[in-house]
């Protein structure tokens, strides 16, 4: 027997020559067995005789059934040849079978007996041995192969057992670290939130504080000049009086030298000798005509002298005064240069307790860089959900798309105090964690709120009253949603333009097609005509000649490129790291975006032309509309549900003066309100189109959050 690559597998060639006396022809019978599964044959098998005269070929003759047939897994073929070409058939005969040719050992020409003779039984006998031993090592041969096969598929089905549990065990530890991860993560951010509105609140007070000791110190140099200039005022005046009671005293003394007579002097000399006489009587002067007048000079020069006596004590009392009024100022001067000091330092101790504000800051964005670097590492280690991409749909009435879940928000700038973060105090943190929540005022208590919960609530009962439609104009308040969005959640920003296109004709009634290229297999076509707003959705786009301009990109990178200025577009190609969409055709024409997003249209309007936003992105649109302010003393969650649904699908948050929330997921505390409606009408809802909405719980959270948007869109 040969051994060949290929699972034919020959035994046995035998040259048999029929009939007594010179045959005419000679059968070359080949026997063989299967080694391995049998292969697809193509074409009939020939016996190929490669003579002096070239190659000839020869088919096989069918085998009559008889008892002495091929055992089982063994194969046998006849050929008849002429008798002539028996002796040159030893070394050049061939078996072929489709694209393959076996050489076959041929020996000597065994004489056949006498068909009249009838069988010889020895022989068959023998054949009969032969084919029963045969069969008999074929099977088990087989039943050793069976085995071998068995016991192998019995250790690889424990082998894929064990590692169907082992991988079942990972798969359960990965979700668990994954479902870890996302609550860190979630707590991070919320951690994050907190420590960003502490820091805010904390720069806002220390700048006014900061602006009222500038304005203080203001003050105080502006008191100190007037105070300055009034000690050299008064400074002057008192130069003044003492140089005027010099003078006085100087103008005093000339008088008396001067005025005073001799004669007044030897009258004055008399009188006085006059009084120390005894009895105190003068004697009586001699009469002179002269008398008279002496009197009358000596009432004169009294008079004069007793008002010069009173001018020099009216310039002692002016001069006290003054010098009290200088003491006075000069004391107010050195309390308030001691106000002053005070206050600087002051200062100084505000700019320490800022710079240590400053760096709790630093160590807290070091804190949440390294917690963002501990879940980063384990969202790596995690594998990646596939899911089947969904392909979105748009009816001529506009539905919008479901957008996809919001990105986790962008990483807070790299702190002032250090750039690279370092290692992180575990005690340190839980410290400022701790001080944040006692300056945190806490949330009232549950059992004061009246809420039903969602599992037990009935199906229709309390109605939230409706709004009345705002009386003042409408501002346009779409196109700070729209760049707020933009700046935030691109993706988010671009289903919202997406979900508005019904409304392109309400904000500009003038004639415009276009298309917007959302991705190598969806576009969207806009035509608005006289009559209506047509929106489409195509795997391909229109013809250049059909349609206004193109925007080419995905949601993203088109809300990059409408909240951006007319002006920055034309600079955007420039932009570095930044993905924009592209425009074909009229870039002027893109107005037509631009006011479909400032357009003073109300919620109301654009449920009225058609717009229907899902729940998720209707309430992340009322998270950004509403200010945080308006929310402050209030807290609570109102939700959306399908009525086809058990549990809500959309969240939106109040927290009590921080940015309202909204989220796919539930949140840790119970749901106030939840609106049960078809998420097609939820849009109706919020503009107050449709009555009474169904709601489960407490209806006074409804009723604000309608109050708010209308506050937004109001002004």
């Amino acid at each position: 027997m040969t051994d060949l690559p290929s699972s034919l597998g020959i035994e046995a060639v035998e040259l048999l020559a029929e009939g007594a006396g010179a045959p005419r022809s000679v059968t070359v019978r080949v026997t063989g067995r299967w080694r391995r599964r049998w292969p697809e044959l193509r074409g009939q098998a020939m016996l190929v005789f490669d003579g002096p005269a070239g190659r000839q070929r020869f088919l096989a003759t069918p085998e009559p059934p008889s008892l002495t047939g091929a055992a089982p897994g063994t194969w046998r073929m006849s050929f008849s040849v002429p008798a002539d070409l028996a002796p040159a058939l030893p070394g050049r005969t061939f078996l072929q079978l489709g694209g393959v040719m076996v050489p076959l050992p041929i020996g000597d020409v065994v004489q056949g007996r006498d068909p009249a003779e009838g069988p010889d039984p020895e022989l068959i006998e023998a054949r009969r041995v032969r084919s029963s031993e045969l069969a008999a090592e074929s099977a088990r041969r087989r039943a050793a192969e069976l085995g071998a096969q068995v016991q192998g598929l019995e250790q690889d089905l424990a082998e894929a057992r064990e590692e169907s549990e082992r991988l079942r065990a990972s798969i359960a530890e990965r979700e668990r670290r994954l479902r870890s991860a996302r609550q860190d993560v979630h707590a991070e951010h919320a951690v994050r939130a907190e420590l960003e509105q502490e820091l805010t609140r904390h720069r806002r007070a220390a700048r006014h504080d900061l602006t009222v000791l500038h304005e203080r110190v203001a003050d105080l140099e502006r008191e100190l000049t007037r105070m300055r200039r009034v000690v050299d005022e008064a400074g002057h005046l008192a130069a003044a009086a003492d140089a005027a009671r010099a003078e006085a005293e100087r103008r005093l003394a000339e008088r008396r030298a001067t005025a005073v007579s001799p004669r007044a002097a030897s009258i004055r000399r008399e009188l006085e000798l006059g009084r120390a006489t005894p009895g105190g009587r003068p004697s009586a002067p001699h009469p002179s005509p002269e008398h008279a007048g002496d009197r009358i000079a000596l009432r004169q020069e009294a008079a004069m002298s007793d008002a010069l006596g009173g001018s020099v004590d009216a310039y002692a009392e002016r001069m006290a005064a003054l010098a009290g009024e200088l003491a006075a100022a000069l004391a107010e001067i050195e309390r308030q240069r001691a106000e002053i000091e005070a206050t600087k330092d002051e200062i100084e101790a505000t700019k320490d307790e800022i710079e240590a504000q400053r760096r709790r800051t630093a160590r807290a964005y070091e804190a949440i860089e390294f917690v963002r670097g501990e879940l980063r590492r384990l969202h790596d280690a995690a594998p990646e959900p596939t899911t089947a991409p969904a392909t979105p749909t748009l009816s001529a009435a506009a539905t919008p798309l479901t957008p996809p879940a919001p990105l986790t928000p962008p990483a807070p700038p790299a702190s002032p105090a250090s750039s690279t973060p370092g290692p992180v105090d575990a005690d340190r943190l839980s410290e400022a964690l701790a001080r944040l929540r006692e300056r945190t005022p806490p949330a009232p208590p549950e059992d004061l709120v009246e809420t039903v919960p969602t599992a037990q609530a009935p199906a229709a009962e309390p109605r939230a009253p409706q709004p009345a439609p705002p009386s003042r104009p409408v501002r346009p308040w779409m196109g700070d949603v729209f760049r707020a969005l933009a700046r935030r959640d691109p993706s988010t920003a671009g289903h919202l333009l997406l979900a508005l296109l019904p409304a392109q004709r309400v904000a500009n009634p003038h004639p415009v097609a276009y298309d917007l290229g959302l991705s190598d297999i969806l576009w969207a076509h806009v035509t608005v005509d006289s009559a209506a707003t047509y929106v489409r959705l195509d795997s391909t786009p229109r013809p250049r000649a059909e349609v206004d301009f193109q925007l080419v990109g995905d949601l993203g990178s088109i809300a990059r490129l409408l909240a951006t200025g007319p002006v920055q577009r034309w600079l955007t190609p420039l932009a570095p790291g930044r993905r924009f969409a592209r425009v074909r055709g009229d870039r002027r024409r893109i107005a037509a975006l631009d006011q479909l997003l400032s357009a003073p249209l109300a919620v109301r309007d654009l449920a009225g032309a058609g717009v229907e936003l899902d729940p998720l992105l209707a309430l992340t649109v009322a998270a950004t509309m509403i200010e945080p302010a308006w929310t402050a003393g209030e807290r609570f969650t109102i939700a959306h549900r399908d009525p086809a649904a058990q549990s809500p699908d959309a969240y939106l948050q109040i927290r009590d003066g921080r940015a309202p929330l909204a989220s796919a997921d539930g949140p840790r505390g119970p749901v106030s309100t939840v609106v049960v409606c078809a998420p097609r009408e939820f849009t109706a809802v919020l503009a107050g189109l449709t009555g009474a909405p169904t709601i489960e719980g407490d209806p006074r959270p409804l009723s604000l959050l309608l109050q708010w948007l209308e506050r937004a869109q109001c002004g």
